[in-house]
């Protein structure tokens, strides 16, 4: 299955890609779209794996980059770029500049998330430690450009390295990266992350029909499954191999999100033998991580083959709590999402009590200070005036000596 997956797959699937990559290569502007590929095509794709040299083609159409690309004009990902580089003070470039400083090859180099182990080397997977900053830079300025209402978020850069690994071509990145974010994962990224938020509720209510022994101790510990599972969410590829990673994006792009549910139910099934020696969150997070590196090729086809009914579950559950989150902008759980000016307004609210608050408490600072001084110099006072007190009871006492001494003598 390696081997497939990083040369070439075989079979009547493969020839009929090469054929469609080569026919949509030579006539990109033209109606033909891999989206409408025949079932029994994608059923061989997914069994045999995509070959690489189609999978920039691929991914570009699958994501709805091309077609976005396509109705935009030629020039827009330059003029996104310019927009981009001429707010050089925007809180968008200095939180992307602030998160690209953490690629930078020397602390790349300290990171070991980022060494290359043998096995990479062993089958040639692409280095993931070299990182175009000028590229990465200005990918995500456009990507915040583009789409406003996503903004920045600290996953996109780990995320645009991984697309660059099997995209060549930048404006293609970003394209594929658009496509993604407005296509594939909707609602992920924005300031509410509604998306994320119902995915993980479903994602909670599958465990409990999957791997009900496995939530029973999840909540005997006190774990909380939102946080768990929060990064893998919104950047897979950072958690398990780089070839896994891989074939799990194909899987994404050719089957849709709910691949995440399939890796996610077979890392908790492989939890569920070893969960009763965690103790604590870390033990179990620590356990939830060695499933995920647990994952092979083979184990991804597994995955779809054992949990492939979620599909219809998780999209009914997010057909009923998208309606809802729409009527009510109530989130499952019970949360209740305020609308963009009432939680400004909340906000200034709070920032005036804490002014008020600071205020006063830096008034009854300086009374207490004034207070202390004046203890300080009555103090003073006190200790001067207890030695002239002393002073005069020692003279008293000389003297009274000397009179008594002077009666004797007498």
């Amino acid at each position: 299955m390696l081997n497939i997956l990083k040369q070439a797959s075989l079979g009547v699937g493969e020839v009929k890609l090469r054929a469609y990559g080569k026919e949509v290569k030579t006539a990109r502007k033209s109606e033909n779209h891999i989206g409408t590929l025949p079932p029994d095509l994608v059923a061989s794709i997914l069994q045999l794996g995509v070959h690489g040299g189609n999978r920039e083609l691929i991914w570009l159409h699958l994501s709805g980059g091309f077609e976005a690309s396509r109705n935009a004009n030629g020039e827009e990902y330059k003029e996104a770029v310019q927009r981009g580089l001429s707010t050089e003070n925007s809180e968008l470039t200095t939180a992307i500049d602030q998160d690209i400083c953490r690629y930078a090859t020397n602390k790349i180099e300290a990171n070991p998330l980022y060494q290359k182990s043998k096995a990479a080397d062993q089958h040639k997977v692409p280095d993931l430690t070299v990182v175009d900053s000028a590229m990465l830079r200005r990918i995500l300025l456009a990507t915040g450009t583009k789409l406003p209402e996503i903004g920045f978020n600290q996953s996109f850069c780990p995320m645009v390295r991984f697309l660059s690994k099997h995209i060549q071509d930048e404006e293609s990145i970003f394209w594929c990266f658009v496509g993604i974010l407005e296509h594939v994962l909707p609602s992920y990224y924005d300031e509410q992350m509604s998306g994320l938020a119902i995915d993980q509720h479903i994602l909670s209510l599958l465990l409990g029909r999957f791997s009900p022994n496995l939530k029973v101790a999840f909540e005997r510990l006190n774990v909380d499954i939102v946080r768990l599972t929060f990064p893998l969410f919104l950047c897979v590829s950072e958690y398990v191999s780089p070839m896994v990673a891989t074939m799990v994006w194909d899987n994404i792009l050719l089957r849709g999100s709910h691949v995440l549910f399939e890796v996610l139910l077979w890392s908790f099934q492989r939890m569920e033998d070893a969960i009763d020696k965690c103790a604590t969150n870390a033990d179990v997070q620590s356990l939830f991580h060695r499933s995920l590196q647990q994952l092979t090729p083979a184990s991804v086809i597994d995955c779809s083959t054992t949990y492939g009914v979620a599909k219809n579950i998780v999209d009914e559950w997010r057909h009923v709590y998208l309606n809802e989150y729409k009527k009510s902008y109530r989130l499952p759980g019970g949360v209740s999402p305020m609308k963009k000016e009432e939680r400004l307004q909340r906000r200034e609210e709070r920032q005036s009590i804490r002014g008020q608050n600071i205020r006063v408490l830096r008034s009854s600072l300086e009374q207490t200070n004034a207070r202390v001084r004046q203890l300080k110099e009555e103090l003073k006072s006190m200790i001067e005036l207890q030695t002239m007190q002393e002073k005069t009871l020692r003279e008293a006492v000389i003297h009274d000596k000397l009179v008594d001494t002077f009666v004797d003598d007498l």
